[in-house]
């Protein structure tokens, strides 16, 4: 989970409509008011296209797009196309929240909470910061540590990124800066401007990739190389800067000495 920049409203969501699509909904709670092309692709751009809350891509698959009220509709028909209301969400998501009840029992909301301060990663699970209460309802509510769904997907992802960087250390520690070797200089820069990239917000499990990335000792063994050899560039810092605020880190991993073999 990654936090989301909610921007103003599509313009034709006016207030007009909004009291008309409400009050629609209050006469037939069957009535699914907010199922608007309109209001779906703002929902996609918001969260780049993925579930707000498991980061799975939305439209692949089984995984299309739903359309969660953050306050349940049946609750809180008054908030039924409430834009601050709307998320995006997998099916798997909406469905494990239902009606659940978040002016009660909060969960993590997005666009107003940073996942980062109540949540970490801990062997591709979700953990609570500290044992907070918002962020082990948030995990418990929508099953964000459910093993065949959420937690399968983001080890395969998680080691797949560790065997990379295994692979780039052992480019940098047998990459020699003074004999000319460009290609060798080239692929190693490539190589590690492919892994930030896992860490845009855009990316499926950006947060994870992000978590993963940091918290390996190869990547800060292999960063310090780089620095040294001055491969190091511009393009990589605001990439890692990405991953930086978004990573769910418990807290800081031992640096792999980048000259030990």
């Amino acid at each position: 989970m990654i936090r989301l920049n909610r921007r103003a409203a599509p313009s034709e969501l006016t207030e007009e409509l909004v009291h008309e699509l409400t009050e629609k909904y209050k006469e037939n709670r069957k009535a699914s008011v907010w199922d608007k092309p309109f209001i779906k692709k703002a929902l996609l751009e918001l969260s780049h296209g993925k579930c707000c809350y498991c980061e799975t891509k939305l439209g692949e698959e089984s995984k299309y797009l739903t359309v969660d009220h953050f306050h349940h509709k049946n609750d809180y028909p008054d908030e039924v196309v409430v834009w601050e209301n709307l998320f995006p969400a997998c099916s798997r998501c909406n469905s494990k929240k239902g009606t659940h009840n978040t002016y009660r029992y909060p969960v993590i909301n997005p666009t107003v909470d940073d996942p980062k301060e109540f949540l970490f990663f801990y062997n591709y699970n979700y953990k609570s910061r500290d044992q907070n209460e918002l962020g082990k309802t948030t995990i418990c509510t929508l099953g964000l540590n459910d093993t065949e769904k959420s937690v399968y997907p983001r080890t395969k992802i998680g080691e797949a990124i560790e065997r990379k960087l295994d692979e780039i250390y052992d480019k940098v520690q047998k990459y020699v800066p003074t004999d000319g070797d460009v290609r060798g200089k080239n692929k190693i820069i490539d190589s590690i401007n492919d892994m930030l990239s896992l860490a845009l917000p855009s990316k499926e499990y950006s947060a994870l990739a992000a978590t993963v990335i940091l918290g390996d000792p190869d990547y800060a063994a292999i960063k310090s190389k780089m620095e040294e050899y001055d491969l190091w560039d511009e393009m990589l810092e605001r990439l890692e800067t990405h991953a930086k605020n978004i990573c769910l880190l418990q807290e800081p991993t031992a640096v792999r000495n980048a000259s030990s073999s």
